[in-house]
């Protein structure tokens, strides 16, 4: 359940970082092609699907550690997959959503390999 927490928290910071027009060319190379930018409809789409995605991890870190031990759990989470996000947005951009999609997999392989 942490790396799951770890996994949402992660992909919240994908929506808000894609949320912006700078990051948006980033992480979408094809948007740099064609000029394009997130519509004000898309951009409150990914800040809201972002936000929710940190509360949920917030709901999990409580719902697994308590109320104590789940914020401070949460309070790390958070800034460790920040300095994550912000490393790959300085060097290497189009690893995020690799490294994105590589969480959700062993997200889903672990429960399926310890059963």
């Amino acid at each position: 359940m942490k790396l799951l927490s770890f996994t949402v928290i992660f992909w919240g910071f994908i929506a808000l970082s894609s949320s912006l027009r700078r990051h948006w060319v980033e992480l979408l190379p094809s948007s740099k092609k064609f000029n394009n930018h997130p519509s004000q409809k898309q951009v409150i789409v990914l800040r809201i699907a972002g936000y929710s995605s940190l509360l949920i991890g917030y709901f999990l870190c409580l719902e697994n550690l308590g109320i104590s031990i789940g914020l401070v759990y949460w309070t790390g989470l958070i800034t460790t997959a920040a300095a994550l996000q912000s490393m790959l947005l300085t060097y290497r951009p189009q690893w995020i959503i690799k490294v994105g999609v590589i969480l959700i997999i062993i997200v889903i392989l672990i429960p399926l390999c310890i059963d």
